[in-house]
């Protein structure tokens, strides 16, 4: 059992008494009741109901890579959320300052979901997340595990030299009712149960590419507080603050600061860090089990400055070494002739529903 037990007991015993109670009033329901009110009377299963963005990260053909490379394939994923979790949490601290993300994480076997307040805090995770799986299949970061993926055994053959794994995921992000339960097997993002979370689940298994699909309840929010994804890159900092506590009835707080949301009037190679632009294409409505969901198939370009987010990447990593390891292995977390350009596009999704189950892009009528 794990530290959860406690609440669960709780809980349980509570149930116990909700249904033992639901059951005498269905036998005594003309009748007046008169005894006391029992000492548990008014309250209730440790349940709350919030709406919550989930985003959802899937390892594609991960159920058919080799049993010997799935260490390293689990190990990378890993490394890209914690590099991911870090950064953001360093650069993008008027988003994620208030996150607890061991809280809201739940691996799945191949891959995770990941619970958000808002539709945006996920995005621009994903666009990090995107970003960092960049660097290990270009082997920018630890150059040799993408050679060990490639291997057919642990030991590092020839013909991983030649034909390289590189690893695809897709993701999706759903915003929708979500409950909070403090059960006995809930932990992190395991504690979540409702539509924003099977929805997510549904739609990552309607994908067989690299795609970024967002359901129609986070294009909404989009729309509604930022005149649709497509408007994006058109906000700073202050302003995402300043929209965000008016939805959240919260303070905007201090830290006013962004690596992407930069003011628009600056120069582009001033900008460093900043998105580019954002898509949404919609798609049919999708049938899962009795339901139809309805779905947009996303592209999201952004552009990260490749010095200094390297020099943040190394940063994290070398936390998580001793002074020794980190001396002998600092060379080896990145590499140095990696020829990267100054500013490095990244794309998130793409506009391809070929594949896609269920579903094909919804075309403007004919004139």
């Amino acid at each position: 059992m794990n530290d959860n037990t406690p609440a669960f007991a709780k809980d349980f015993k509570i149930l116990l008494k909700e249904l033992t109670l639901a059951s005498s009033g269905r036998s005594k329901a003309q009748k007046k009741d008169t005894t006391t009110a029992p000492p548990n009377e008014g309250k209730s299963l440790n349940i709350s109901k919030i709406k919550k963005a989930v985003l959802g990260l899937d390892i594609f053909k991960y159920s058919k890579a080799p049993q010997t490379n799935i260490k390293y394939l689990q190990f990378a994923f890993d490394l890209i959320v914690l590099c991911t979790r870090e950064c953001c949490k360093l650069v993008e601290p008027s988003l994620f300052r208030k996150i607890e993300f061991n809280e809201n994480f739940k691996h799945t076997g191949d891959g995770a979901l990941i619970v958000f307040d808002t539709p945006l805090e996920a995005l621009v995770f994903n666009c990090y997340f995107t970003y960092f799986l960049h660097l290990i299949n270009s082997q920018i970061l630890l150059e040799r595990l993408i050679l060990a993926l490639s291997a057919s055994t642990d030991t590092l053959s020839e013909k991983a030299l030649e034909k390289k794994h590189r690893i695809i995921v897709r993701s999706v992000i759903t915003y929708d009712e979500a409950f909070e339960y403090e059960g006995v097997a809930a932990t992190g993002a395991g504690k979540y149960f409702g539509k924003s979370v099977t929805n997510c689940a549904r739609l990552l298994s309607k994908d067989s590419l690299n795609r970024f699909l967002i359901d129609e309840s986070t294009q909404e929010h989009f729309f509604n507080l930022f005149h649709g994804i497509e408007n994006i890159p058109s906000y700073d900092v202050a302003t995402i603050a300043h929209i965000r506590s008016e939805h959240t009835g919260s303070t905007p707080g201090d830290a006013l600061i962004s690596n992407l949301f930069k003011p628009i009037l600056s120069e582009f190679h001033k900008r460093h860090n900043s998105f580019i632009q954002c898509h949404a294409r919609q798609l049919d409505e999708m049938s899962a089990k009795k339901d139809q969901l309805s779905a947009f198939n996303t592209e999201v370009k952004v552009i990260f400055s490749s010095n200094e987010m390297l020099h943040i990447t190394k940063d994290i990593l070398l936390q998580y070494l001793s002074p020794s390891d980190a001396k002998f292995n600092s060379d080896l977390l990145i590499k140095k002739n990696n020829n990267l350009p100054d500013y490095l596009l990244i794309t998130v999704g793409n506009l391809n529903t070929q594949g896609l189950a269920d579903s094909r892009p919804v075309m403007a009528p004919s004139l």
